[in-house]
């Protein structure tokens, strides 16, 4: 048989993300780093103000960690940052230094924020050190904060779990929260996470429009299928895998990439699912990929995570690489918290 490169038309390597998936790791989407991200990843990190010599330039009014040698902050104090800071002399703005990266605007420090950003520093060492689970634990627990700003901090933060990790999580869900938003082009990184933590809210109403949004997905191509796919199947199970794969992995004419979100989704609920959606995606496959050999290889490689028997087990020899997920730098432990006066 040919190998996966030619029969795919592959031009690069086909990297596999071994050990974890992101929430929303579907095809051709990539979450944003967080807060807590560009945290780990900097040498230092410091809260400033507008200097009392000019109001216009940033300086350092407490130091949070790291031992980094950094020159002055460049940024300037924006309009609406300087009016603010001027109304409250509490509010402060993180910075964090990298040696590659220089100083970067991480966040506008606020009465809701800053207590948030305490934790963080607090929980570094041990979150640096690959405890997952509390950290999403943690921010789970400020999905329903009231702050916008705490909100938003939460979700992007789930966003970057994987997704049995995530339907293990203690949720508390407000769905008319998740759906006001659904479509404001400036909350569109959100709009992945927002249609998982939807089916899995159990809210009654959410299948019919989650499955309305696969339906113009597959009709017309877009990079949300995966989001929608997975939350349809989470809130409408077994009836959703069969409409799926009917609708999706048995029409042959649909793009590639197409069938591979589908594939991908069925993926995270073959880890994450009960044992009546496994079996029903085990089906669905066996019976999908009879006679179409790209998408049994697709399947097989997809799948491989969940190490499903529901394809055949040989593939033909290929030139894959396996890739393990990178993971961020070590930061030392925090020396102080943010004040607040």
């Amino acid at each position: 048989m040919r190998n996966l490169k030619k029969l795919f038309g592959f031009s690069g390597t086909l990297v596999i993300l071994a050990g974890q998936s992101l929430a929303c790791a579907f095809h051709g989407y990539a979450p944003r780093l967080t807060l807590v991200d560009r945290m780990i990843s900097g040498d230092l990190a410091v809260v400033a103000r507008p200097a009392g010599h000019d109001p216009f330039q940033f300086e350092q009014v407490s130091h949070l960690y790291g031992q980094a040698a950094a020159p002055p902050i460049p940024h300037l104090v924006d309009s609406m940052s300087r009016r603010k800071l001027a109304r409250i002399p509490q509010d402060t703005v993180l910075f964090v230094y990298g040696a590659s990266d220089g100083w970067q605007r991480v966040a506008y420090l606020d009465a809701a924020l800053t207590p948030v950003v305490n934790r963080v520093i607090t929980e570094l060492p041990g979150w640096t050190n690959g405890e997952d689970r509390a950290r999403a634990t943690f921010f789970a627990g400020l999905l329903g904060h009231p702050d916008t700003d705490v909100h938003h901090l939460a979700l992007r933060e789930l966003d970057r779990v994987s997704y049995a990790e995530l339907a293990a999580l203690p949720l508390d869900i407000d769905p008319n929260r998740l759906t006001a938003p659904m479509n404001n082009l400036s909350q569109a990184d959100l709009k992945p996470i927002r249609l998982l933590l939807l089916g899995l809210s159990g809210v009654e109403g959410a299948a019919p429009l989650l499955k309305a949004g696969v339906s113009r997905h597959l009709a017309n191509p877009g990079p949300l299928l995966g989001a929608y796919t997975t939350a349809y199947i989470e809130a409408a199970g077994v009836d959703a895998v069969d409409w799926v794969v009917a609708s999706g992995l048995q029409d042959r004419s649909l793009p590639r990439t197409t069938r591979v979100m589908i594939l991908e989704a069925l993926s995270m609920h073959m880890q994450a699912g009960s044992p009546a959606l496994k079996s029903a995606i085990r089906q669905g496959l066996q019976q999908a990929s009879r006679g179409d050999v790209e998408l049994a290889l697709l399947a097989a490689v997809l799948l491989a995570p969940a190490r499903t028997d529901a394809l055949p087990s040989a593939i033909p020899e290929s030139n894959l690489t396996i890739e393990p997920v990178k993971t961020l730098p070590a930061v030392p432990p925090a020396k102080t918290s943010l004040p607040r006066q």
